[in-house]
């Protein structure tokens, strides 16, 4: 856990579909993880054809090294036993696989990953663990990917809980992991407003 008395950093990870938003991430665990940060949390990857055409998603237990892997959700209804939405059908297992990840990393990490927080947990179901592990006063710091669209949402629901918000974009995304970890590293600094947006 983090040390006593050290301001919980929290940091949304948002962008347009595509952009890169988990890749960030990952490249920011690796750096952190070989800084000797003990990471917790899920992270999320397509499952893609032979074709490259998207089939699916898996979640990642990061906790693990190298992190283990489940199906979290498919492109087609065969198999899937979860909610539907938009294009995927969710996995139970899946679901319960990243959860377990997630009540993990709140008790045990420095540093939480979740990825990412979308529809399904706005509305109490998937990953809603992310969201009640925002708003919480104490635990580890957090990284939480979420689309932009679903910013606001987000935001207005954690109400005046201190966010920092990196957006990814193409121009910056190759900058943006170490960025992250830079802003992780700032644990203690003082918040000038309860969401600042950093371009």
């Amino acid at each position: 856990m983090r040390e006593p008395g050290a301001e919980r950093v929290r940091v949304v990870v948002t962008g347009e579909r595509g952009v890169g938003k988990s890749t960030v991430c990952e490249k920011a665990l690796w750096i952190l993880r070989a800084e000797g940060k003990r990471c917790g949390g899920v992270l999320t990857r397509k499952v893609r054809d032979p074709l490259g055409r998207i089939q699916g998603i898996e979640v990642l237990d990061v906790w693990q090294d190298p992190p283990e892997a489940r199906l979290l959700a498919r492109t087609e209804d065969r198999d899937a036993d979860g909610p539907q939405v938009g294009a995927y059908r969710f996995m139970r297992a899946g679901l319960e696989f990243g959860r377990e990840a997630i009540r993990r990393g709140l008790s045990e990490a420095e540093i939480l990953f979740g990825d990412e927080l979308g529809y399904l947990e706005l509305h109490g179901g998937g990953f809603s663990l992310l969201l009640d592990g925002l708003a919480a006063q104490t635990g580890p710091h957090m990284v939480v990917v979420i689309r932009s669209d679903l910013l606001d949402e987000t935001l207005d629901r954690l109400g005046g809980v201190r966010i920092e918000v990196l957006e990814v974009t193409t121009s910056n995304r190759n900058q943006a992991a170490p960025r992250l970890c830079r802003m992780l590293s700032s644990a203690g600094a003082p918040m000038k407003s309860p969401a600042t947006r950093l371009p």
